[in-house]
């Protein structure tokens, strides 16, 4: 499966979305400085996508964006930003090929680009077996009568009623 990195220096911030994305069933890991980001993305063959915030210290958003475009093998990684800087510094990210989000984006929105560029793993299904079929059906004024039919479609309780 492949993982999602969440850059950001705002711990509670990288909490929020480390649970949305869990929850949709991708694998996360965090760093917390670009610097942190740049050595995972250089040991970890399984990052799928890079959700960072812009500012961040001792390196920004946008110079770990540009460490990423600059290396092949980092190079073709998505990348998702959220931040709360100026429109000035969407228009710069993007020419980079980033997906820029303010912070305040509705959750919805930024999951259906994390969709879009990393589709989540089928979720499992639950198996159940059948063995009975259970319908209440309405015959008096006052009350229900409980059904309670096999997968023969006869109904068990009718010799009683």
């Amino acid at each position: 499966m492949r993982t999602i990195l969440l850059v950001d220096d705002n711990p509670t911030f990288c909490r929020v979305w480390r649970d949305l994305c869990e929850l949709e069933g991708y694998h996360v890991a965090e760093a917390h400085n670009g610097h942190k980001a740049l050595s995972m993305l250089k040991h970890s063959h399984t990052i799928g996508l890079v959700i960072t915030d812009y500012c961040m210290k001792p390196m920004t958003g946008y110079e770990l964006i540009r460490h990423m475009r600059a290396h092949d093998e980092t190079r073709s990684i998505p990348i998702v930003m959220l931040t709360g800087t100026d429109k000035a510094i969407h228009d710069l990210v993007a020419h980079e090929g980033v997906t820029v989000f303010e912070k305040c984006a509705k959750t919805e929105s930024v999951m259906r680009a994390i969709y879009d560029y990393l589709p989540p793993s089928p979720k499992p299904v639950l198996e159940a077996k059948l063995e009975r079929v259970h319908t209440i059906v309405h015959t008096r004024y006052d009350g229900f009568v409980p059904r309670d039919y096999g997968l023969d479609g006869k109904n068990a309780l009718d010799p009683i009623l």
